[in-house]
């Protein structure tokens, strides 16, 4: 009746709402209407309620397979939306949290370069730049499971190599000094390597998620069609 359709106008304009903070990423003329986290809240708040508007909508019954559909459809969105939430607040890629890789980047430049005048003063620099090369080198790219089981192994890697060449510094300050610094090292550019993943992450998430809205305002205009076509209007 009236009553149901026209929650269920109200409902379809409100889910549509959410494409707003995709326009809000790509348009040059919105990126100056407020901080990207506040219209990130607002998508997060619409995905929320939309379920629940559209259950008013079918008077929490659900009496086809469309309308069983489009329901099923939404709350994989909604899903993938929190999953995608929870990935978001852990990338530094985004404003407000690029300044942590930046960071990351610059103690590990600064640990790179504290190290370096142990080597001078000691007996063989060339091993220990060997080992500081051990502790320095570029993570290879590898998925975050990759990441976690290596990073252990690394770490064991590192501190044996330090072990080894422990005799040619030229005095205990030094020996621990050596040793933090490039236990610090290996740690924080497993860190880098961690972001990165987890951008790349993000960015296929993110496809995924859309493609998925996609999807439901696809399935959500053959339900709205078909009631059309079957006779059932706002009379």
């Amino acid at each position: 009746g009236p009553w149901g359709h026209g929650v269920g106008v109200v409902a379809t304009a409100f889910m549509l709402l959410n494409f707003l903070y995709a326009a809000r990423k790509r348009w040059e003329s919105l990126r100056t209407l407020g901080e990207m986290r506040s219209w990130l809240r607002f998508h997060v708040f619409v995905g929320f309620m939309s379920p629940l508007v559209i259950a008013f909508h079918a008077a929490f019954q659900s009496r086809n397979q469309l309308a069983t559909g489009t329901a099923i459809a939404l709350a994989v969105v909604v899903f993938t939306g929190i999953v995608g939430r929870f990935i978001y607040g852990l990338v530094p890629s985004v404003e407000g949290h690029v300044e942590a890789l930046e960071a990351l980047v610059e103690k590990f430049e600064g640990l790179r370069e504290r190290a370096k005048p142990i080597l001078e003063k000691s007996r063989n620099p060339r091993r220990l730049t060997s080992t500081l090369d051990l502790a320095t080198r570029k993570v290879p790219s590898r998925s975050l499971l990759g990441l976690v089981v290596r990073l252990p192994l690394s770490a064991l890697r590192v501190r044996f190599g330090i072990w080894r060449v422990r005799r040619y510094l030229p005095d205990p300050r030094s020996r621990r000094r050596f040793h933090d610094d490039l236990v610090r090292l290996n740690r924080v550019r497993h860190q880098i390597a961690f972001y990165d993943a987890l951008r790349a992450l993000l960015r296929g998430w993110r496809v995924f998620h859309a493609t998925l809205a996609v999807f439901l305002v696809l399935v959500m205009a053959a339900h709205i069609g078909l009631s059309l076509y079957l006779g059932y209007g706002l009379k």
